[in-house]
């Protein structure tokens, strides 16, 4: 049930975001503990300042993706503008800078594709979501709290 074109990072947010969107709510258990195995290859610190630029590709590729999906333009436009431009100085002073270059450069390929899966949300899980802010957080207006409300 998660969307295949996201494949990795970022898919159970849109897949929240879905859910929300039907009428379901995501319970939170304060007190539970979850162990995620993973491979260390994508996550770790390459050095002191450096991370990895596959990791920072698929998160700039489906960050984009996600608000194309599922927020309106109004929305869109720019907060995608700032999140692009923050990700390109993040990347830039974690020498991953060529990652984000390809995950923009990748989300605007898939744009044909997306625009034809888009399902906005309706007006409250938007709201909910920060209206994109929550997913696009770098240089976002709003500082959203765990809930989506503004803090």
């Amino acid at each position: 049930m998660f969307e295949e074109i996201l494949y990795i990072y970022s898919h159970e947010i849109e897949f929240s975001m879905r859910v929300r969107n039907a009428g379901y709510k995501i319970p939170f258990a304060a007190d539970s503990i979850i162990r995620h195995v993973h491979s260390n290859k994508n996550r770790e610190f390459k050095g002191k300042y450096k991370i990895d630029t596959k990791k920072q590709y698929y998160f700039v590729r489906n960050n984009l993706i996600i608000l194309y999906l599922h927020f309106s333009f109004v929305h869109i436009i720019l907060r995608s503008i700032r999140y692009i431009i923050g990700s390109l100085m993040f990347g830039f002073t974690r020498s991953a800078f060529s990652g984000v270059v390809k995950g923009v450069v990748s989300f605007i390929l898939l744009l044909p594709l997306l625009l034809k899966k888009r399902v906005v949300l309706h007006d409250a899980v938007q709201k909910e979501y920060g209206n994109g802010g929550a997913v696009a957080s770098f240089f976002s207006m709003v500082n959203m709290d765990l809930n989506g409300r503004e803090s």
